[in-house]
């Protein structure tokens, strides 16, 4: 018992502080933009409108901080309730994949499937998974390292289970560090030190438990990272 509320409070207690650091960012630029208007450094249209234009995207940065934080621990408290039914699952990828092609290349990371894709019922729901999707595709473009990532999904069928794995060719993470991807605003690795929410990837392993599923990180064979989500497959009764 002592132990369970030891891990619980320090659980809070990094998740009080993540919290703090990541308004806090926004919050200082914001506070940096609106003292530049008010002492006349942005003197002209131009740098006015500039300094308007970094207010608006810090806002939207906090707006994004809070909105996950609240998915999270509504999915956390049990509150989100999951609609599971049974959904073919690789072709929903497909059908979020091709949606989202475009904006994912705009924001410099090519998205590819595997040609392998085959019928696969499992039990989900398909807005939920779409919004595991989308953090896991977040995390990849927030921090790679080249100009234009790329992403790959492919997808292996046992009997039971399938594996659905989203590799990019990024720079990977100190395999120590691989178990506790999926904690609330970790980011003890240098690699993981820049402009995330820390929560894209603790919220995309909420609702993949809540499926019945099973998510983990490794490391590729040459670079980058992958995430690989295991799923029981739904048998016709």
């Amino acid at each position: 018992m002592a132990n369970r509320l030891q891990d619980s409070t320090e659980q809070r207690r990094i998740l009080l502080a993540g919290i703090s650091h990541d308004l806090r960012t926004p919050i200082t630029s914001i506070k940096g933009y609106l003292e530049g208007i008010e002492s006349g450094i942005a003197s002209t249209p131009e740098m006015k409108e500039s300094f308007f234009q970094g207010i608006k995207k810090k806002t939207d940065n906090m707006e994004q901080i809070i909105e996950r934080l609240f998915m999270f621990s509504k999915l956390d408290m049990d509150e989100f309730p999951l609609t599971l039914s049974r959904v073919d699952i690789l072709q929903a990828i497909t059908d979020m994949v091709e949606e989202l092609t475009e904006e994912y290349k705009d924001k410099g990371l090519i998205i590819t499937i595997d040609d392998n894709f085959k019928n696969c019922f499992v039990s989900a729901d398909t807005i939920f998974f779409c919004n595991a999707l989308i953090n896991i595709l977040e995390n990849s473009v927030t921090y790679k390292t080249k100009e234009i990532g790329r992403m790959r999904i492919s997808a292996k069928l046992t009997d039971d289970f399938i594996l659905i794995r989203f590799a990019d060719d990024g720079p990977g993470v100190n395999p120590e560090m691989l178990p506790y991807l999926f904690n609330a605003f970790y980011r003890t690795d240098p690699s993981r030190h820049k402009n995330g929410t820390g929560l894209g990837l603790a919220i995309c392993a909420k609702i993949i438990e809540r499926s019945g599923g099973t998510i983990y990180a490794e490391n590729c064979n040459l670079s980058g990272l992958a995430i690989v989500i295991k799923l029981p497959i739904c048998h016709l009764q």
